[in-house]
């Protein structure tokens, strides 16, 4: 089950990323304070993943026991 969700999750979430990265590749920040904006949200994100990843490992593992 849970799986499932971290799954669903982390599929949007690599979606949202691929867009922002594509967004920054093509110039759409037009000033300093965009791009940082943008990065930091990439950064955040990617960020979320790792700790939804690590957190569906954990409860797969703790279910194998």
């Amino acid at each position: 089950m849970i799986d499932q969700f971290a799954k669903a999750v982390c599929k949007k979430i690599r979606v949202d990323l691929n867009t922002l990265a594509d967004q920054l590749a093509s110039g759409s920040a037009r000033t300093i304070e965009e791009y940082r904006e943008t990065c930091g949200r990439i950064r955040g994100l990617a960020q979320a993943e790792e700790y939804i990843l690590e957190m569906a490992r954990k409860a797969e593992e703790s279910d194998s026991e």
